[in-house]
């Protein structure tokens, strides 16, 4: 079965390239896959950030649509348009030329023309966000002014209908299937797997008096409002640290946020590290301050290891794993307060990080990649059958 994958690049340290990589590196040794990830934003120099096994091919077409992103807009629409016409000329050809039998958007730039591609391949769609990502994504990088929140909803419209007519859209959480299904009748669900596999029931509770979050040092992520919030831990536990491990644009802001609350003995931006198990392992809990996500990987790696979760309650995916406070506590979304109240409570109480760490543990199994993936494989079966039943 020959496999396209669609993502921007691969060189992130990001939630999705672990996820995709972690997917085709299991499918590959089986052996009954010839896989290739095509990418649009990932230079020839480039490596991917997670390790690829060496039979997985990965082909940079080295469009750069991130390259107009911060352009006036309509000059921003004039380039794009430019730029989509050549990607889909070259994943036509890519497509056609390879035999390909089934491609997966991880939700790029393709979206803009993939239903009505003409090529004899299954379609696929793997959201890893639910249906109002785009204004999301406006709201936070544009603000909230008028002009903006239309643009928004007419980007949330149209990113449903380019969607309805694909063979298939495979959603993350119960809540995103809930939401798609409301305007789409081809949606299933498969949840992330973990990247990891779930440690001994035996756990590590020794107290390191250290809370860690990971992420790209972006506005979705925030982590300016993790730092907000840590001016009230820090006052009642001065001795406990915040570890933020990842790189981004708002690298330099946060920095400075944390230098004017004089929190810069507590809070420290550790960058990247290849290495998430041991700084998980050595952690008394995570801290998720995200405005949006999908099914955050790093939530699943978080409960492999056994590590109780304080995460904002926003849209979607921390209310998949975290069920009536059982491995973490839900914060009041966009909540300072409330999140540092949280954390506090956390901090003060071992019993409760102990059985949330327990609970963890027996939760995270279910995220398995032999459980994941045997649906996948099972959803490229059917797609393929059908195709051929409807020639």
């Amino acid at each position: 079965m020959n496999i396209l994958y669609l993502i921007p690049s691969l060189s992130n340290s990001g939630g999705m390239e672990r996820v995709l990589t972690d997917k085709v590196n299991y499918l590959i040794k089986l052996g009954n896959y010839s896989i290739t990830i095509l990418t649009t934003d990932m230079k020839a120099t480039e490596s991917p950030f997670y390790e690829l096994d060496v039979n997985i091919k990965v082909i940079n077409l080295e469009i750069f649509f991130d390259s107009i992103f911060n352009l006036p807009l309509l000059k921003k629409r004039k380039e794009s348009k430019v730029l989509l016409e050549m990607y889909e000329r070259k994943l036509s050809k890519y497509i056609l030329d390879n035999q390909v039998d089934i491609c997966i958007s991880m939700g790029a730039k393709e979206l803009e023309f993939f239903s009505k591609l003409d090529v004899p391949v299954v379609k696929i769609f793997e959201s890893h966000f639910n249906p109002t990502v785009r204004s999301s994504f406006i709201a936070v990088h544009k603000g909230s002014s008028l002009f903006w929140r239309i643009l928004g909803k007419y980007r949330d419209w149209q990113y449903l209908q380019q969607t309805k007519n694909l063979d298939q859209v495979v959603v993350l959480t119960k809540n995103a299937q809930i939401e798609w299904k409301k305007t789409h009748n081809n949606v299933c669900l498969i949840n992330n797997p973990s990247p990891f596999v779930t440690i001994s029931d035996k756990i590590d509770f020794t107290e390191y008096k250290r809370a860690i979050a990971i992420g790209r040092l972006e506005d979705q992520k925030g982590f300016d409002l993790l730092i907000e919030s840590w001016r009230n831990v820090y006052s009642k536990y001065p001795n406990w640290k915040l570890d933020i491990f990842g790189e981004g644009s708002k690298k330099n802001l946060l920095q400075k946020k944390i230098n004017e609350n004089n929190l810069d003995q507590v809070i420290t931006l550790k960058g990247t590290t290849r290495n998430v198990q041991q700084e998980l392992l050595t952690s008394d809990f995570y801290v998720m301050s995200s405005r949006y996500e999908g099914l955050p990987m790093v939530l699943l790696e978080s409960i492999s290891n056994g590590l109780p979760i304080v995460s904002f309650d926003c849209p979607t995916g921390p209310a998949e794993i975290i069920e009536n406070n059982d491995c973490g506590i839900l914060v009041l979304n966009g909540n300072i307060n409330d999140l540092s109240e949280k954390i506090i409570s956390v901090i003060e109480n071992v019993d409760l990080r102990k059985k949330m760490s327990t609970i963890a543990i027996e939760k995270s199994k279910k995220y398995s990649i032999e459980l994941i993936m045997r649906q996948w494989e099972q959803l490229f079966t059917e797609m393929l059958s059908n195709k051929a039943r409807s020639k």
